[in-house]
């Protein structure tokens, strides 16, 4: 009788278990360890010129670059640590030794070296994004496994340097650039690129196989594709039309990710005058510029995740006090005087919410005496005139190397060709006063701070993203069931 009571004590408990799990499955699923495999497309937010991380300055390329190459050091809470090295570094007559984690095999299966490695960083060193590395005077081999940093002097930051995304590590093989990160590249078109899991990751195999980016000419197309089920992630929105998604949608709200900024070129000798620049920056209703990404103004190149800051004096929106630092640029440069001033706007045309910034500047500065043109170009074209400083105006995305506040802070002053500053910052010379200053002397004016909606598919699992609002594709894997791991 009682081994009757038992079993059927058993029998009804099971009953209950399986009745629990079938009400809660999310539940059973949380306990059971990610699967490996599967495939995602998601949007490349904007187009790619050089993934170079010598040259590399786009979110785009930035965005692929954490994916494709490894720094030597890393960032973790408020410290950094070692990452393509080991142990701890050791200084003789500054002359740094840095130890390679030994082992470390790259996207064609070649075994990473410390030739490798210093041929990377002297490009750097030598290259557009040289300001990262102040204070070093050059990088060499020692054997196969040792780097020796040669320093200018002493440099207590050169280990937040060197995890910086520029100082990333790839070499040149037959034409394309292979480095050590948990994805290689597989395929690249105009639109579209493939990235494929790297199985001989030193820091482990990603739980994708297969990442797809594409790129898309409208924000309605990109949601579109979210919402038909072709894309699994979405930057803006998740339906169109009221529709409903067909699959359930989760959503990853992260502010202040982006910065959007107005640079001035060489092409116009009154712009470097810095009451015209006030002009500038009082005639920009940046609110209402906010509203249109869904962030906040910028009163500085840095959004308060990075740094806190005082809002300057001053720095608001307030058209009479465009006009009146306009006439008093007009005492210096009599062709400020006209009642309308001709200007260009030069605007990446691969990215719809530049776009749509570009028109509200427009249509701000008219009503302050400025007849703004709108100047969209391709990528590549758009990135050309950058450089040469062919141009009046530009909308930047301020498109940080790091997410440490000193190195950020130097990638804004050089964004604004302030290459001194640039490297006082890097060497973590620069502070607060820096920050307020350059909100004061506008080398470029910081119009807004960009929240990052990212609607994704709630079959996705660990999808984060980083201080410097780069989503970790490395950490995201399908939820067992999901078609996606198939």
């Amino acid at each position: 009788m009682l081994a009757a009571s038992g079993r059927l004590s058993r029998l009804g408990l099971a009953a209950l278990l399986c009745v629990g799990a079938a009400l809660t499955p999310t539940l059973g699923l949380a306990y059971l360890p990610p699967t490996y495999g599967g495939s995602l497309t998601v949007p490349l937010p904007g187009g790619v010129v050089s993934l170079a991380p010598w040259v590399a300055s786009r979110p785009a390329e930035l965005q692929l670059g954490q994916l494709l190459f490894d720094t030597l050091y890393r960032r973790r809470g408020r410290h950094v640590v070692p990452h393509l090295v080991i142990g701890v570094p050791k200084l003789r007559r500054q002359i740094v030794r840095l130890t390679l984690r030994s082992g470390v095999m790259m996207h064609d299966g070649r075994e990473l070296t410390a030739t490798h490695v210093a041929r990377s960083l002297e490009r750097t060193r030598r290259g557009k994004h040289g300001y990262l590395l102040a204070g070093v005077r050059s990088f060499t081999a020692e054997g196969k496994g040792v780097l020796l940093v040669r320093l200018a002097k002493s440099n207590p930051r050169l280990l937040w340097q060197l995890s910086a995304r520029a100082t990333a590590i790839a070499v040149r093989r037959g034409g394309q650039l292979i480095g050590t990160g948990p994805f290689a590249l597989a395929r690249q078109s105009s639109g579209t690129l493939t990235l494929k899991a790297h199985g001989l990751c030193f820091a482990g195999r990603p739980f994708l196989s297969t990442l797809h980016f594409k790129r898309f000419a409208r924000s309605s197309a990109e949601v579109a594709a979210f919402q038909i089920g072709s894309s699994q992630l979405s930057l803006h929105g998740a339906s169109v039309f009221g529709g409903t998604p067909r699959h359930r949608p989760d959503l990853l709200d992260v502010p202040a990710a982006r910065t959007f900024m107005l640079s001035f070129g060489q092409g116009r000798s009154f712009l470097g005058d810095w009451a015209l620049r006030r002009a500038l920056s009082a005639g920009i209703d940046r609110r209402r510029l906010a509203r249109l990404v869904s962030g906040t103004v910028a009163r500085g190149p840095l959004s308060a995740r990075l740094w806190r800051y005082r809002r300057p004096r001053g720095s608001g929106f307030d058209r009479g006090q465009a006009a009146r630092y306009k006439r008093l640029a007009a005492k210096r440069f009599a062709q400020l005087a006209r009642s309308r001033v001709q200007l260009t706007l030069l605007v990446d045309k691969s990215r719809p919410d530049d776009r749509k910034l570009a028109g509200q500047i427009v249509a701000d500065l008219d009503r302050v005496g400025f007849a703004v043109t709108i100047d969209a170009r391709e990528p590549a074209v758009y990135q050309q005139l950058l450089g040469s400083g062919s141009y009046s105006l530009a909308l930047r995305r301020h498109g940080s190397q790091s997410s440490d506040p000193r190195l950020a802070l130097a990638s804004a002053f050089a964004l604004a060709g302030e290459g001194r500053a640039a490297r006082r910052c890097a060497i973590g010379g620069c502070g607060l006063r820096d920050v307020r200053r350059y909100a004061l002397k506008l080398p470029a004016i910081p119009l807004v701070h960009a929240n990052l909606k990212i609607h994704y598919d709630a079959r996705l699992g660990g999808l984060k993203v980083d201080r410097a609002g780069r989503l970790r594709f490395a950490s995201v894997f399908w939820l067992r069931g999901a078609r996606g791991s198939n």
